[in-house]
């Protein structure tokens, strides 16, 4: 089909892209419409002579998709954020480090954040969410994996510091600092389900007091590709307040790995 762009002031020039990077001048000049194939990310710019350019406009346009039944997540970023050598997340590269399960150094294995810009599509298909946000790799050995595990995190420097929208229909938040977009762990080669499994069934006895991550499954975009089937659940940080707040300063060891998640929840939620 033939996507048209308008902007409210009629001097100003469109400059688009459709590979996931952020427009500038240098981009693409919107003509009159933009020919859509194929499932892809635009993102366009307004810049008037004279002016700062406007906040780039980002939507995915999905085609031959219809038969989708689950949640789709719709990550856009600038290529390189993911493979460059030197500066992206998810390829072993010439800039990492050593450590989960890696005896040689990987770019993966760094705590290095990048910008991005996450689209939620309920089941309807209905967009729900659209915002700017960070996103890092995850995880630990199973960072190695071709498939690695995502997390989104939002910030005042993207916009907003909450991705605000009930995610989960068993749980009762409607806004969170982050989610984790999760490969199947330690059970990628296998089911991938093992961990969905077992929190269901905890979670789904009433006489089990123990805390349970909520969860859905959900399909993941990439700038455009179809990139596989994740689990996609809170982080640990959203459920301290309520759950496990009580606890914290209990001397026992069972609780020393809530307490370093919650040291890095502390850090990661200081905008």
């Amino acid at each position: 089909f033939n996507l048209q762009a308008a902007c409210s002031d009629p001097g100003a020039a469109i400059y688009y892209t459709t590979d996931g990077s952020l427009p500038t001048e240098k981009s693409a000049q919107y003509n009159g419409q933009i020919k859509v194939s194929k499932t892809e990310v635009v993102r366009a710019i307004a810049v008037v002579p004279g002016m700062k350019a406007s906040p780039a406009a980002t939507a995915t346009y999905f085609v031959g998709s219809r038969s989708i039944d689950l949640p789709v997540v719709s990550l856009s970023t600038d290529r390189k954020n993911f493979y460059d050598d030197r500066i992206g997340i998810y390829v072993a590269g010439t800039n990492g480090i050593s450590g989960n399960c890696q005896d040689f150094p990987k770019n993966w294995n760094q705590p290095w954040e990048r910008p991005v810009h996450i689209e939620y599509f309920d089941k309807a298909k209905k967009l729900v969410l659209s915002q700017d946000a960070g996103i890092k790799i995850t995880g630990s050995c199973s960072r190695g994996n071709d498939m690695k595990s995502l997390r989104v995190i939002a910030r005042k420097q993207y916009g907003d510091n909450r991705l605000r929208y009930k995610f989960f229909d068993k749980k009762g938040l409607s806004e969170f600092k982050s989610i984790v977009l999760r490969n199947g762990g330690n059970d990628f080669n296998n089911a991938r389900i093992r961990d969905d499994l077992i929190q269901n069934l905890v979670s789904a006895d009433e006489s089990i007091d123990v805390g349970t991550l909520a969860k859905c499954d959900t399909i993941v975009f990439l700038d455009g590709e179809f990139w596989g089937y994740y689990s996609m659940q809170e982080k640990l940080c959203e459920t301290y307040n309520e759950r496990y707040g009580s606890i914290l300063d209990v001397d026992y060891e069972v609780v020393a790995y809530l307490r370093q998640q919650h040291a890095q929840c502390l850090r990661d939620d200081d905008e």
